[in-house]
């Protein structure tokens, strides 16, 4: 079957994917399933082709009904095998911590689950990925330093943390191993975003979801406040979306899913638009994604998204509503 004329062009959009990723005769298997976008799959299998890798698609024709619930025994055995797998399915499957079939093996993972057509046509893609890697160390140095964070914003978040030494990450792109304190070979496409972890049971305050989260999708309509005390939700606060989140978190998840103090990620792609979906909202410059749930434990892993946030590490200003500052990256806005 040959591809339609988008096919080509979004596979021309993930040629720089491959470049940073695979060399030609390399396994790939390309992971999906009946809920996702056809046409997102065949343009990986696609531009793995053009740059010579042998490519294998699976397709799961029973979607997970959540990021906690592991892929099929057959698709677990090809992660072991496959040089590279590259994750295009509806749910997320590295936040359930199924990446580690292929890492645990020694072998590449990247993470394009939730990617649409719209987005591998859109400008997320066609940032500078060599230019994000080569500020991405920089900050992972900043990051490295831990110490105490404070995070402001407009809509209201105002939260306290500390944040612990060496749990620098940066993530553009490039499934290196380097790039995290975890030494895990995997990155996510479209990419653009670093951070580090907080230390558990030290987060205080108050933090504001104003963008998007994992559920419900879409950009939200009124925003989702979250009170934090020590480390846990304590209050989940706001509209509808705010009760649809509540209802999810308590149908999915293992036990109490109260755990906040889990990540702190930092937006770097200056090419990322807004749009509600949560796979690229996360890289937009200049906003801060944190979580809810500890996949490590069990628990439901639910990412929000607070645009132009204000962040004070120690006493210096690392960030002000929304540009970072960190030449180049405060010309980058």
């Amino acid at each position: 079957m040959q591809p339609s004329m988008q096919i080509v062009e979004m596979a021309k959009n993930l040629k720089i994917l491959f470049e940073m990723n695979a060399r030609s005769g390399d396994t790939v298997l390309v992971l999906s399933d009946s809920a996702q976008d056809a046409d997102v799959w065949m343009a990986v299998a696609t531009a793995g082709r053009f740059h010579g890798c042998e490519i294998t698609v699976a397709l799961m024709a029973d979607p997970r009904e959540s990021h906690l619930v592991p892929p099929p025994r057959a698709i677990q055995a090809a992660m072991k095998e496959a040089d590279l797998t590259v994750c295009a399915t509806s749910k997320e499957f590295h936040t359930g911590g199924h990446f580690r079939y292929a890492t645990d093996a020694g072998h590449k993972f990247l993470i394009m689950e939730g990617v649409t057509s719209e987005i591998l046509m859109g400008p997320a893609v066609k940032a500078d990925y060599h230019l994000m890697n080569e500020v991405g160390p920089r900050l992972k140095e900043i990051m490295d330093r831990g110490g105490r964070w404070h995070i402001l914003s407009e809509t209201g978040t105002d939260f306290y943390c500390e944040v612990e030494a060496r749990t620098g990450k940066f993530m553009a792109g490039k499934a290196d191993a380097a790039n995290n304190p975890r030494h895990v070979p995997w990155a996510s496409f479209p990419d653009g975003e670093f951070g580090a972890s907080p230390v558990r049971g030290t987060g205080n305050g108050i933090v504001v979801w104003d963008t998007s989260v994992h559920y419900p999708p879409g950009l939200l309509r009124e925003p989702i406040a979250l009170t934090i005390r020590q480390g846990k939700v304590t209050k989940i606060e706001g509209g509808s979306e705010a009760q649809q989140l509540i209802e999810y978190i308590e149908e999915h998840s293992v036990g109490k899913n109260d755990e906040f103090d889990i990540e702190l990620s930092i937006g770097f792609n200056p090419k990322c638009p807004l749009t509600g979906v949560l796979r690229t909202d996360k890289k937009h410059y200049g906003k801060i994604h944190t979580a809810i749930g500890d996949f490590r434990k069990g628990q439901l892993h639910i990412d929000g998204v607070t645009r132009k946030p204000t962040i004070e590490i120690g006493n210096e200003l690392f960030m002000e509503k929304g540009v970072i500052k960190v030449p180049p990256l405060d010309g980058w806005v």
